[in-house]
């Protein structure tokens, strides 16, 4: 099916060819298309090792996209160990966009907190927050959603109160494009953490507002 797309792209470059398969591989993860996220990764991944792009945030990127190949299959050992090559190669990609990288470690948190590795899901959170300010990016889209996975993790952790300041926080400061779906589940979280902590009142309000 590929290849049936690809003849326009007759006689380009390796790095061409491995962004060309790149952006397929997104498609078919995002219409749930696993065999054709596979295949397209693979050939992603042939050229950029032609490429000598084996150290970028572009291999970042398919390393994450195997990760989550991997959670998919319920394979979780296999999905951190390449969330973690994912992660490695983003902060090892000093001239990448600050914003591409701290997207990856934030996607790593997630795969560490399905984990059950809470502690380094919040420090890969808050490296990820780092890279941002560093790049000047304070409140990007997409930080709701990793704030909310630090949140869950300080509560596995074992620090609610953290954990509901964390909650607090997000809504105090909502990144641009919070969709509406991510803050209806971080609210019913804190809902949650709230009726843990003997708070029903506080908690059923928050029910509601979902």
């Amino acid at each position: 099916a590929l290849a049936r797309h690809a003849d326009w792209m007759a006689g380009a470059s390796d790095p061409q060819w491995a962004a060309y398969h790149k952006h397929r591989a997104v498609a078919a993860l995002r219409q749930g298309d696993t065999a054709a996220a596979t295949a397209a990764v693979d050939l992603a991944d042939a050229a950029v090792r032609r490429a000598g792009l084996s150290q970028t945030l572009l291999a970042a990127d398919l390393a994450g996209y195997r990760g989550q190949l991997a959670r998919g299959r319920g394979d979780l050992a296999e999905a951190l160990r390449w969330s973690t090559r994912a992660a490695d190669l983003a902060r090892a990609a000093a001239s990448a966009s600050a914003l591409d990288r701290g997207v990856t470690l934030a996607n790593h948190a997630v795969t560490l907190l399905l984990a059950g590795e809470a502690e380094a899901a919040v420090a890969a959170v808050d490296e990820a927050e780092a890279l941002w300010a560093a790049g000047g990016l304070k409140n990007p889209a997409g930080a709701g959603s990793a704030r909310s996975v630090r949140a869950n993790a300080l509560w596995l952790a074992g620090d609610p109160a953290a954990a509901l300041a964390a909650f607090e926080a997000i809504d105090a400061a909502r990144p641009a494009g919070d969709p509406i779906p991510a803050r209806a589940a971080r609210q019913l979280s804190s809902a949650r953490l709230l009726a843990w902590l003997g708070r029903p009142d506080p908690a059923r309000a928050d029910a509601g507002a979902t």
